[in-house]
């Protein structure tokens, strides 16, 4: 291979990891911080209520469907910055 090949496919390989590193990290905080927000919002719900902790079921589960939807988002707008 010529030499400008080489050096583009040097730096594509170092690249690539760092973009999408830095996606994965926004992903892991996104997840972090709307998992504890709807859990902690449960609970007060619940403990304010007395009841057992269906308030608490309910938002986790209204909180999954929305972080997949979210996390998706970042992942294709990461993997359209690498394409161009």
């Amino acid at each position: 291979m010529s030499p400008e090949i080489e050096r583009n496919n040097k730096v594509r390989k170092e690249g690539v990891p760092m973009k999408l590193g830095l996606a994965y990290l926004k992903i892991g905080a996104i997840t972090f911080v709307l998992g504890s927000i709807f859990l902690v919002a449960g609970l007060y719900i619940d403990s304010i209520s007395g009841r057992y902790p269906i308030f608490t079921i309910i938002l986790i589960a209204i909180s999954f469907p929305l972080i997949l939807i979210i996390n998706y988002k970042i992942i294709i707008s990461a993997i359209k910055k690498l394409h161009h």
